[in-house]
């Protein structure tokens, strides 16, 4: 296939997050959106997953925002968390650049309608319930 340098270049980095992940061969790979981070929908050979590189003051964050995805999967709250490398980590990482991987969920991004709101704000009163302590202040 005839790429474009930069059409390649994103292939590249793609399959190393893949390859990192253990994902799987890539098999296609399509930008979803991001105006700060930067999201694909990537299909492999063992199932579809999201891709999002991040900017690379984030780092910070993401490690808290792991620290709250942990602990609401302790709690079975309904949550698409990160999945983790064979080493344990989150995210990759290669000099300025960052990503982290995730199952793809099925479904889509549902209209607003009385019953989808109810689900929305019954799920986010359950959140307010579990606890906080030992959790970084966001």
């Amino acid at each position: 296939m005839n790429w474009s340098p930069d059409e390649e270049a994103l292939h590249n980095k793609l399959v190393a997050v893949a390859h990192y992940f253990q994902l799987g061969a890539l098999l296609s790979a399509r930008r979803a959106g991001g105006y700060t981070n930067i999201t694909y929908f990537v299909t492999t050979d063992t199932g579809e997953y999201v891709v999002k590189w991040l900017l690379p003051h984030q780092r910070e964050k993401l490690q808290h925002e792991v620290l709250y995805l942990q602990r609401l999967q302790q709690y079975s709250f309904p949550v698409a968390s990160y999945l983790q490398a064979p080493d344990g980590a989150c995210m990759y990482q290669q000099v300025d650049e960052m990503a982290v991987a995730m199952k793809k969920l099925p479904g889509y991004h549902p209209h607003p309608t009385k019953e989808v709101n109810t689900s929305i704000g019954s799920t986010l009163a359950l959140l307010h319930t579990l606890p906080i302590q030992t959790l970084p202040v966001k």
